[in-house]
């Protein structure tokens, strides 16, 4: 038949965090729940990855997982079991550099393209967006003037289509005040 070779996953999962790329996220997301002699399965993946979640410290009771993409309303995260994970990944010295990396970049090319691009944010935010009708959010890590890491997590709920450009400039105006710390 045919063959075709897919780029490394760090490579895969750059361009699902820097461009939000859901249907790669969802892709990503069940293949977590191949088995052996089995097809990969969402039901597999989502308590994998729970139980992943919870050896990294973040609490289980703040999160349930469904799905990959975070477009369904089923998967849940605090903000503080959000930050438990941003944190925990700025610890690995393997993995960490790799997925900060992953993240949108102020002024560059993705989801923070035309967002915080002043000079208190735009070589030192490093973030992954999150929109849904009702959902404005942005999550991540600041570098801050006093050259202190900050891994953040602010999600807004209970938002309208309507106000979500609001919102984002709110949310920017919040993370440019961090970056000044």
């Amino acid at each position: 038949l045919t063959r075709h070779e897919s780029d490394d996953l760090a490579t895969t999962i750059a361009d699902i965090n820097t461009w939000s790329n859901n249907y790669m996220a969802e892709v990503l997301f069940k293949e977590l729940g191949l088995a052996p002699g089995k097809p990969a399965t969402w039901e597999r993946a989502a308590p994998r990855i729970t139980a992943r979640l919870s050896s990294l410290g973040v609490e289980a009771r703040e999160l349930r997982v469904v799905n990959g993409s975070g477009l369904y309303r089923g998967t849940l995260i605090s903000p503080r079991a959000m930050t438990q994970l941003l944190a925990a990944m700025a610890r690995d010295p393997k993995l960490g550099p790799i997925f900060r990396a992953s993240l949108a970049r102020p002024g560059r090319q993705g989801t923070l393209s035309t967002r915080l691009n002043g000079l208190a944010t735009r070589d030192r935010v490093w973030a992954k967006t999150g929109t849904l009708d009702e959902v404005v959010s942005l999550s991540g890590y600041i570098e801050t003037s006093g050259g202190h890491p900050l891994a953040f997590a602010i999600l807004i709920n209970e938002a309208t289509p309507q106000r979500t450009a609001t919102l984002r400039k709110a949310i920017d105006r919040l993370v440019s005040a961090l970056s000044r710390l």
